[in-house]
């Protein structure tokens, strides 16, 4: 690895930290709830989720954004959010809207410097360098997701607000890109020659031209997000119903949560040996017995457990996707297929996951928690038994066809 690769790994780990900001903001859910009670609970649930739908937003328009300011301005500017988020929610915070502001500001920065990761890590590697740094990158992710969720938990025992003052830590990876990060300049003389011309290629490539195993593929993620994202919206209300008020508790079951990312993603690659196409049933089931231990778990150990297991179906489920379509995909289209599987269609299932799972159980739960668990099981276990009946399906047409 070259000196200039190097630098470029170390912002690219660095930001990468960031990346599950929503879900380390899970624990003071229920505390909004007490600091603005005329607000609907859906309405602070979504306080969580909106920033997904600005992710959303940049995600889609990441390839021009990039084309305008380059991906060092958008490295810089999306920590630079952060830490204005940080300081901002932690002082001002008297209004709801305060709140989706700052959660706005939080969606932008991990809309801008997520696509232009992924792409630095497409473009400026090749091969086992890439896949190197692609494992670090994905182990930074859980491992942000683990210390943030502590953090945030452990802050807002004292004041919910608070919890945004995890977010300074942006300092170092801002201190990182002014300092390591190359222009696009630079960057044309590191990236070789065949890449820019597929780099040019994707300038022109619509999601017209998107093949239908991608947009399966994102299917697949979306739906996931919408079950996945359960926890977050409703682990802090839920851990609030069973009678443990304390944030810092829930900051650490959230911890768990992400732990689970992590090991997982060191598994994936014996996973899929394994079970190859079963990946996401693997993914699926797991999620619905964590949701259903939840559900009816009485005991912190079991909850812990439950959480470390429905964490780890992440690690599973999204970059099975990306290597499958990758392997599939014209390099034209890579940016776009990879924006739409682990960006634009996971972060819209985020953001609809309170939107459905909230007034779906409020019909029949009145306002329970637990039972939105029961529910994300049900779903969790009926996407489970299609996608291995769709599989079967699968492998005799194939069977046949090959006969034939």
């Amino acid at each position: 690895m070259s000196k200039e690769q190097k630098k470029i790994s170390i912002v690219v780990v660095a930001v990468s930290m960031f990346q599950m900001g929503m879900v380390a903001l899970s624990p003071i859910i229920s505390a909004l709830g007490e600091a603005f009670p005329d607000a609907s609970q859906l309405a602070t649930q979504m306080t969580n989720t909106f920033l997904c739908l600005i992710m959303v937003f940049f995600a889609i328009f990441a390839g021009s954004i990039s084309r305008r300011i380059g991906r060092r301005s958008m490295m810089i500017i999306s920590m630079a959010l952060l830490i204005a988020a940080s300081i901002g929610g932690s002082l001002m915070h008297s209004a709801l809207w305060m709140v989706y502001f700052w959660s706005t500001l939080i969606g932008a920065s991990i809309g801008l410097f997520v696509p232009a990761a992924n792409s630095l890590m497409m473009d400026v590697y090749e091969d086992d360098t890439r896949t190197g740094i692609a494992s670090i990158q994905s182990m930074m992710v859980g491992i942000g997701g683990v210390v943030l969720s502590l953090l945030t938990g452990a802050l807002s025992s004292a004041h919910w607000n608070y919890a945004y003052l995890a977010f300074l830590l942006a300092v170092v990876p801002l201190a990182f890109a002014v300092r390591c990060m190359p222009t696009e300049a630079q960057l044309r003389e590191i990236v070789p020659a065949e890449k820019q011309t597929a780099a040019a290629e994707a300038n022109k490539a619509s999601y017209r031209s998107v093949p239908s195993y991608v947009w399966i593929a994102a299917l697949h993620t979306l739906v996931f997000a919408i079950i996945y994202f359960i926890f977050s919206t409703n682990i802090s209300l839920y851990m609030t119903e069973r009678s443990y008020t304390s944030t810092t508790l829930t900051g650490a079951i959230t911890a768990v949560f992400m732990l689970g990312t992590c090991v997982s993603s060191l598994l994936l690659g014996k996973v899929m040996c394994i079970l190859k196409r079963y990946t996401p049933v693997l993914a699926f089931g797991l999620l619905a017995i964590s949701y259903l231990v939840l559900f009816s778990a009485e005991n912190l150990v079991i909850i812990f457990i439950a959480a470390f297991v429905g964490g780890s179906t992440l690690g599973f489920i999204f970059p099975y996707f990306v290597i499958t379509a990758g392997a599939r995909v014209d390099p034209a289209l890579s940016v776009i297929s990879s924006s739409l599987i682990v960006s634009i269609a996971p972060n819209l299932g985020s953001f609809l996951s309170p939107v459905l799972i909230t007034p779906l159980t409020n019909l029949f739960a009145s306002g329970r928690i637990a039972p939105r668990f029961l529910l994300g099981a049900i779903l969790a276990m009926a996407i489970t038994v299609i996608l291995i009946v769709i599989n079967i399906y699968s492998k005799k047409h194939t069977q046949t066809d090959q006969k034939g």
